[in-house]
């Protein structure tokens, strides 16, 4: 009798998931999508940002006669582009409407975005530091001469200011990450269980 109860348990506790809504699936999947591309807005608008500034490094005598700290840096903003555009491939939209396959898409999305994030925690520091100890070890006789004080200090504001945005930016977005790929997971796992 008891063995009979047990199933009449888990009958009406089965029953009482409330069903998955389509519509809203959908929706989440498209507002995924858009967050998608105001991340590589403001990723495209960082990187042009960050070239300018490696650019202004450039002219400015920052790295006197050397031409090498400015292709390394345009080359590793170049790179980060490059990669994020592979790992962007196949995540635009699900292969099928089916609910599995837009919350596995969502899944993956949501790993991409901490994968980026952890970009941002961690390749910000190191993209901000370089033009700085590369402008204190340049050895150039003019160096002192071509960077008065101030714009030292301004060139140090805008490197710090880049790294404080995008580090808050990036624990953010890891933050959110994290979390919808938790609920995610926890969707996923219980949609398997019913199919």
């Amino acid at each position: 009798m008891s063995e009979h109860n047990d199933d009449l348990d888990l009958q009406s506790l089965w029953q009482d998931t409330p069903p998955l809504d389509v519509d809203e699936l959908l929706d989440n999947v498209r507002a995924s999508r858009s967050r998608m591309n105001q991340v590589l807005a403001v990723e495209l608008i960082g990187s042009v940002g960050a070239l300018l500034m490696i650019f202004i490094y450039q002219m400015w005598g920052v790295f006197g006669d050397l031409l090498w700290p400015a292709g390394l840096m345009s080359l590793f903003v170049f790179a980060y582009q490059y990669w994020t555009w592979r790992w962007r491939r196949g995540l635009w939209q699900s292969v099928s409407d089916a609910p599995l396959d837009m919350l596995k898409l969502q899944q993956r999305r949501a790993k991409l975005s901490l994968r980026i994030a952890h970009y941002y925690l961690y390749g910000t520091p190191i993209f901000c530091a370089l033009p700085i100890l590369l402008a204190m070890y340049t050895v150039d006789e003019n160096f002192t001469a071509d960077i008065s004080g101030g714009l030292r200090l301004f060139l140090l504001i805008c490197a710090f200011g880049l790294l404080v945005l995008a580090m808050i930016y990036g624990w953010q977005m890891a933050r959110r990450s994290r979390k919808d790929i938790e609920d995610l997971s926890a969707r996923i796992t219980e949609l398997e269980a019913i199919d």
